[in-house]
């Protein structure tokens, strides 16, 4: 055997950094010699290397410049470092399908608005000119002489960055050690979000009252959106603070501390002024940069003066406005403190003299301790700092002064309609009123055994406190005076009324716990008033979204738990008693309109309003409101009886009276008549919503046998319009409802029992329900109602609402995982193609569950012209049957046969309306001539009957089997001889089991079904909000292959 011969190894050809210009532009090898490459020597061209040619990938010392430009925020801006690794805390990073890395948070609907974000900010650009500077002019002896100067000097910023106070760093300095800034030890706190609140050392020097460019607009912000409801700033004092700049230094203990809570506190409900100078706009300080100047400006130990109590108080609405409940809490704790160290004040002395001394101003700061700590408590599940016996001797505040008699504040940037501008404020007898019930919830509070007569005593008090309303605190009912309401209305009134409704929630919650421990429960206490949703609806059309108080935030939240308790004993609590969230976020620090999904609200258990000294539960005219979240629709419900559809339309006209029409998406009058059509099911796009935080997505999604389905697509059937206006009764349903069934989408959530599903996973969901204690009795989510009482309860429980949402609450059992790899992958399938499985399960429910259609047999299907004759066809071919396609057009029939590539195995028998004839021609068109296996009726909804049966039935073999799958009205006829002596088999079938929807999954995975382009089928995708458009869409173009959907999520 020969010797290999030993070949001298060719060098690798080394990548150069830098090709000359001519090898560039003709893409030729350059080897990168100087003066002159090997190429242009070789063929005598002039040899260049010119300037502006940039080298390939990112400029030298791109990532340590990162580095660097990091270090300067960690080092000016305080407390950034921690908000930092609280965001890196909410991320994670992947490689998407093209091997690019992104990052994965909650906190963005889209990794790829991050990479345009670094875009449009400009910094990429600067930096590189920046970077290049250095390249060009570089000078290493200076660099250096630079670098020993910056270690020597101190920071000098400029004055638009004075607000940081930049941090002081040298070598060998130890980190300062902070007091706990709730004067309480760590050990008792109730969670680690204590960390937030750690603060940096007060800064007293006089360069420190430098005060934002838009000052002035935050101050009436604030005096516009909190004053209103909580009085406990002296305004003149703040404009004192601003105006006389020599007063700053001397102001006293405490102002200028409130004087930056409140900044910081409206910076939060105020956006940038679009139409300002853009150096202001881009030298507004962020409400977190401002919220640690106010911090700067509280001792940590020490402080006894009311401007402290004022700012830690304000300071804890701007972390309950970021969803911050337990920093919230201690910075209340610590203004109870500090206001009780004051010396005015003692809990230990009783009688009428136990507040004697204090003026009002100093009984305003603790009765809104009192209020606040109250509340916050509630929220949390924890005993309040201060009870109602401690401030049961304070006297009532005067109900005179500015603050009760002065016209009220016109919001900024909102005009005023001149009628409710010279109204007085009555803020004091507000709050008075607003106090007194604070005290009741206080009180039931403290009765933590649900002890009846306790519960009994407080529903009866709170019952009092309404009816002793003075009238210019007393919201009008709908049907009222609707002109006096509008003048009425003010946030304080909300506020007061919010207040009331969620005491009145967490009274009723004990009532249901007493009634659970063997006491007996009594509904002869309720008040009269709007409920928790209403009043936030009436503040957003009045007042705006953004200039929504936090504090809703917990009233929402206490009713929230009052709601998920069982309301008798034996029940157990239902999702779609859950209100919407009101959290705001870090994005948008004002308030947003969160609405977790999956929430079912039937309101029958909890009306809108409930007449006091009766027994029973009155119902109002208005629906109660849930919205979800992020261009979400917006669910409309009402109390779950039979209403005419005069009465819906009027309901709807209602409610349209109190919401705008433009934040429902309705821009004229006569998009209003369109709701018609609708019948009541709640499908509105929702302006009100905002992006923010996914807990309660999350939380909802904890609960065992339950999946929170971000929803990406679901194919509209041709009869959806049909089901919405009501003409077909046949389906059951109970409106008004979020309707459609099945959907393709990706799991956000998942229970407690989910051993293979997890967030993320592609899932198809099948929307048939069986009842987990009863079997027999099924429904369709948002599509079918289910056959008796059982089936009606059924669908007014936990699974109600359709997939016409973003987010959507499911069983467990019901969803089915997708191979994504597989289906998207490899085969490009999008979510709207995928949903055509939707369509083929039906198929295969009637075909291999009902009929146990056999490879080899006949079937007879009709009308075979639509959307499912089409669909079974193309299934039970797949299946190896025979197929015989009936219908009236042979027009129609012949597209069909072309669609499905004139399959050997298909043929079609035009029908003519005479049974013999008919029969006799579908006899024929068989195999063998003697007959099908299989007739598979689909009759639409639009019949009165099936207008084949008679004839198709008569062509069935002996042990043949009729399946009916339509959904016509009215009835058939069969001829009872027939079936008895041929033994024939009668079968209805719309539901299809797990085994079944398994199947048609895996024949769409080995390529015999085929989806999308690959089989033909073409889709019209609209989004949530043209949902009309879509359903007239439907009707008119909808068939075999030929889809319109609706992505209420982007893919």
């Amino acid at each position: 055997m020969d010797k290999p011969v030993n070949r001298p190894r060719l060098n690798k050809r080394k990548r150069v950094s830098r090709a000359c210009d001519y090898c560039r532009a003709r893409k030729h090898r350059c080897d990168g010699r100087h003066p002159a490459c090997s190429s242009c020597s070789a063929t005598r061209q002039q040899c260049s290397y010119g300037s502006g040619i940039k080298k390939r990938g990112l400029p030298t010392g791109y990532v340590r410049a990162l580095e660097l430009l990091w270090a300067l925020v960690f080092t000016v801006i305080p407390n950034s470092t921690s908000i930092v690794r609280e965001l890196m805390q909410e991320i994670r990073f992947a490689l998407d399908s093209r091997s690019r890395l992104v990052m994965d948070s909650r906190l963005i609907k889209d990794p790829e608005m991050l990479r345009q974000a670094w875009e449009d900010s400009g910094i990429q650009g600067q930096l590189d000119q920046l970077i290049s500077n250095v390249q060009e002019n570089s000078d290493p002896g200076a660099n250096s002489v630079a670098t020993e100067n910056d270690r020597r000097s101190t920071l000098g910023l400029p004055p638009h960055l004075k607000l940081f106070d930049a941090i002081q760093s040298a070598p060998g300095n130890e980190p300062r050690l902070d007091s706990d800034p709730a004067g309480t030890n760590n050990a008792e706190t109730p969670s680690p979000e204590q960390s937030i609140a750690t603060q940096a050392p007060p800064q007293r020097d006089a360069a420190s009252t430098t005060f934002p460019h838009n000052v002035q607009r935050l101050l009436d912000t604030y005096f516009a959106h909190t004053h209103c409801w909580l009085p406990i700033v002296q305004k003149h004092k703040m404009l004192e603070l601003l105006y006389s700049p020599s007063q700053t230094a001397l102001a006293e203990g405490g102002n200028l501390a409130t004087f930056w809570a409140v900044l910081a506190l409206s910076s939060l409900q105020e956006s940038p002024d679009p139409l300002g100078p853009a150096a202001h706009r881009d030298s507004l300080s962020t409400p977190e940069q401002i919220y640690a100047k106010a911090r700067q400006h509280i001792p940590n130990e020490g402080a006894r003066a009311p401007g402290y109590v004022q700012a830690l108080l304000i300071l804890s609405l701007f972390k309950l406005g970021q969803g911050e409940l337990s920093a919230s809490w201690h910075l209340i704790g610590q203004a109870v403190r500090i206001c009780l160290a004051l010396g005015t004040f003692s809990l230990d002395r009783q009688g009428p003299d136990a507040a004697y001394g204090g003026d009002d101003n100093q009984n305003r700061l603790l009765l809104s301790c009192f209020a606040l700590d109250t509340i916050v408590s509630c929220q949390l599940g924890k005993p309040p700092h201060l009870r109602t016996a401690d401030v049961q001797f304070l006297p009532t505040l005067t109900e005179t002064g500015p603050d009760e008699w002065e016209p009220r504040t016109v919001y900024p940037g909102k005009s005023s309609d001149g009628s409710s501008m010279h109204q007085p404020l009555r803020a004091i007898s507000i709050f008075n009123r607003y106090v007194d019930a604070i005290r009741i919830l206080n009180d039931a509070m403290s009765n933590t055994l649900a002890l009846n007569e306790l519960c009994v005593k407080h529903s009866l008090a709170l019952s009092r406190w309404h009816d002793q309303l003075p009238k210019h605190c007393v919201l009008s009912l709908p049907g009222h005076d609707q002109l006096e309401a509008v003048e009425k209305l003010s946030p304080q009134l909300i506020n007061l009324h919010l207040a009331f409704k969620s005491t009145e929630m967490f009274l009723k919650a004990q009532r249901a716990l007493a009634s659970q421990h063997g006491l007996p429960n009594t509904r002869s206490t309720e008040a009269i008033g709007l409920s928790t949703m209403h009043l936030i609806l009436m503040f957003a059309k009045h007042f705006g979204m953004s200039s929504m108080p936090a504090i809703f935030t917990s009233y929402q939240a206490i009713g929230d738990r009052a709601a998920a308790r069982p309301s008798h004993a034996g029940s157990t609590p239902h999702s779609h008693l859950a209100r919407p969230d009101l959290a705001g976020n870090h994005q948008s620090p004002a308030l947003s309109c969160e609405f977790p999904p999956g929430c079912l609200p039937t309101p029958a258990e909890y009306p809108e309003y409930v007449m006091a000294g009766t027994n029973d539960l009155a119902s109002s005219a208005v629906p109660s409101l849930s919205c979800h979240t992020e261009g979400s629709t917006t669910n409309i419900h009402t109390p779950a009886t039979d209403l005419t559809h005069e009465h819906d339309k009027e309901t709807w006209k209602h409610l349209f009276g109190i919401l705008e029409l433009s934040e429902a998406g309705i821009s004229s009058q006569k998009d209003l008549k369109d709701l018609d059509y609708l019948n009541g099911m709640g499908c509105l796009p929702n302006s009100m919503a905002c992006q923010g935080h996914q807990e309660v997505y999350q939380n909802r999604g904890q609960q065992a046998g339950s999946v929170v389905v971000k929803v990406l697509n679901t194919v509209v059937f041709p009869y959806a319009e049909d089901i919405h206006q009501g003409r077909l009764p046949v389906f059951n349903l109970s409106l008004p409802l979020v309707p459609h069934p099945s959907h393709i989408g990706r799991v956000h959530a998942v229970g407690s029992d989910a051993v293979l599903a997890k967030p993320g996973d592609l899932v198809f969901f099948s929307a048939p329900i069986f009842a987990r204690d009863d079997p027999d009795v099924s429904i369709i989510q948002g599509h079918h109602g289910g056959e008796g009482p059982r089936g009606r309860r059924l669908m007014q429980g936990e699974w109600r609402d359709g997939a016409l949402q973003e987010y959507q609450k499911v069983p467990l059992e019901n969803i089915f995982i997708l191979n994504e790899d597989r289906l998207c992958k490899q085969l490009g399938y999008t979510p709207a193609d995928l949903h055509e499985i939707s369509f083929y399960t039906i198929a295969a429910g009637a075909l291999c569950e009902a009929a146990n259609l056999q490879a080899g047999e006949t079937i007879a299907l009709g009308p075979a012209t639509g959307t499912f004759g089409g669909i079974t066809s193309d299934m039970a071919l797949a299946l190896g049957a025979n197929v015989i396609a009936i219908g009236r057009s042979e027009e129609k029939l012949a597209s069909l046969a072309k669609q499905l590539g004139n399959h050997e195995r298909f043929s079609y028998v035009v029908m003519t309306g005479d049974d013999e004839v008919d029969t006799a021609a579908i006899r024929k068109a068989t195999p063998d001539g003697r007959g099908v296996e299989v007739y598979n009726d689909w009759a639409s909804g639009a019949l009165t009957g099936s207008p084949y049966f008679s004839a198709a039935i008569r062509a069935v073999r002996p042990e043949g089997r009729v399946v009916l799958s339509g959904a016509p009205s009215g009835s058939i006829s069969v001829p009872y001889t027939l079936v008895m002596h041929q033994n024939i088999k009668i079968i209805g079938k719309v539901i299809v089991s797990r085994g079944g929807i398994d199947l048609t999954i895996k024949m769409v995975n080995s390529g015999i079904l085929k989806l999308g382009k690959r089989g033909g089928s073409a889709h019209k995708v609209y989004s949530l909000e043209d949902h009309h458009a879509a359903f007239q869409d439907a009707k008119k173009n909808s068939g075999f292959r030929v889809y319109t959907d609706i992505a209420p999520n982007p893919w």
